[in-house]
């Protein structure tokens, strides 16, 4: 049982990797049998082969700004003050240059400013798109905020602009976080402040008040309680209150189309439209019970003691989940819209199916799978990656096989668009897969066309 737990584990751990993998991009990193990686273009060029980097890191995590990469041949490392030594990397783009030499720590993408955040030598900075080094510093900590920075500088916070120059903001404290174009500090009075780009103060908190974290449009804060309740509370950008602080607990759903702020209290949990924080509707909770968003209008009520219970973002009860199921979307893929989910259910004895449902819980085709992973919906088509794989009985469970594993892709009606024959497949952008079939690795669309291929044969061969 747990071995067959574990493999549902671990293919819902590559759900989620692969649905973030499915922003749109002209380059992809991918690997092989030697584990070693490459980059290969949209069109199935091949941008770094494999064996030219010992890592190959994407740096561009949204949907917008330029795609880098931070490369490493393994030969050049540091080891810090504590003996851990570790690889150096350069700056490398997506058309098959490198631009910087193999001195740096990558960090982060900037795509506020199209920069890049580095360590080296004991400094921080930032490089432009083309591997320039705009300026580095003594930093402890260095963020990006809309086009500019702030830096923690012997603890003192500074602004940065892009051309280096810093500004004193006068604020002494520890650390910081950014929020879009909005950071959160606490200074050394204790005092948690909201700043702009500039380093600014556009809010400061009550005493006592604190923030938990941010997204989107607001700020999640916290205020003193005791030991069973410390109150919740929202504040917008400006530090102006959007909802009281009389909740146990509130969820913003960031990059989830249409999904309302989840704000729980005694009996349940308010839902908040996110735009005009109209109160939409109110889901029941029993102790202990929580809230998810699949996605897809969507919302899963968690009881600890009975089957799932699903909402729409309304608050309008749709139905409830058959024993040991849960629903599972691509959140972040959804169009807001109602969408086809999969429903995982196990059944206690080391078996556990998976099939498509729509919206209203009825289930889509036939067939049933070991693994669904939403990859895309997009346009009122949906795309998934479903999986199975062999088991044999071992100390009255079902053992998973290894080496059994098959993956197939199919639409949202549950109609097969690439057979189950892979041993493999990884969504790397809409209808781009990279896949491993019998001894061939490659990039295909979902006809099955091949962009790039690589056999093992003909790596014996070269």
């Amino acid at each position: 049982m747990r071995k067959v737990a574990a493999v549902c584990l671990l293919l819902l751990a590559l759900a989620c990797l692969g649905a973030r993998a499915e922003t749109e991009r002209e380059a992809y990193v991918v690997s092989t049998d030697d584990g070693m990686p490459m980059v290969v273009g949209r069109d199935g060029e091949l941008i770094y082969p494999s064996g030219q980097f010992t890592s190959i890191y994407d740096l561009l995590y949204g949907d917008e700004g330029t795609q880098l990469f931070a490369v490493s041949d393994g030969k050049h490392t540091v080891t810090d003050e504590y003996g851990w030594e570790s690889a150096l990397e350069a700056l490398a783009d997506a058309q098959g240059n490198v631009l910087t030499d193999m001195r740096y720590s990558l960090w982060s993408y900037c795509p506020g400013s199209d920069s890049v955040i580095f360590a080296r030598d004991g400094l921080m900075g930032a490089l432009d798109a083309q591997g320039n080094e705009l300026f580095a510093g003594p930093y402890e900590q260095l963020e990006d905020i809309g086009d500019s920075f702030l830096a923690m500088k012997g603890g003192a916070l500074v602004a940065i602009d892009r051309a280096g120059n810093e500004t004193d903001t006068g604020i002494a404290c520890e650390g910081f976080f950014v929020s879009g174009d909005r950071a959160c500090v606490t200074d050394a009075d204790g005092v948690t402040r909201i700043l702009d780009e500039r380093g600014t103060t556009v809010a400061q908190l009550a005493e006592g008040q604190n923030v938990s974290y941010a997204a989107g449009p607001y700020f999640v804060v916290y205020g003193q309680g005791d030991a069973f309740f410390s109150p919740v509370g929202l504040l917008d950008r400006n530090g102006q209150e959007a909802l009281p602080m009389v909740y146990s607990s509130i969820a913003l759903y960031e990059g989830v189309p249409g999904a309302p702020i989840v704000a729980e209290a005694a009996g349940g949990a308010a839902l908040f439209d996110v735009v005009t924080l109209e109160n939409t509707g109110f889901i029941p909770l029993k102790e202990n019970g929580w809230i998810s968003v699949p996605g897809g209008n969507r919302l899963v009520a968690y009881d600890p003691d009975g089957p799932e219970q699903v909402y729409d973002y309304q608050g309008n009860f749709i139905g409830t989940l058959p024993e040991n199921a849960s629903l599972y979307g691509g959140a972040t893929f959804s169009d807001g819209g109602e969408t086809v989910f999969s429903l995982y259910q196990y059944d206690g004895a080391g078996e556990s199916t998976c099939y498509l449902v729509d919206a209203q819980l009825n289930r889509v085709g036939e067939e049933a799978y070991r693994q669904i992973s939403f990859v895309s919906w997009q346009n009122g088509q949906g795309r998934y990656i479903v999986v199975d794989y062999d088991t044999v009985p071992m100390d009255g469970y079902e053992s998973y096989v290894p080496g059994s594993m098959r993956n197939a892709l199919i639409d949202e009606a549950g109609n097969p668009l690439l057979a189950m024959e892979y041993e493999s497949m990884t969504a790397l952008a809409p209808d781009r897969y990279w896949v491993k079939r019998v001894d061939e690795w490659g990039l295909i669309d979902e006809t099955g066309h091949w962009y790039y291929r690589q056999s093992a044969y003909t790596e014996l061969m070269d």
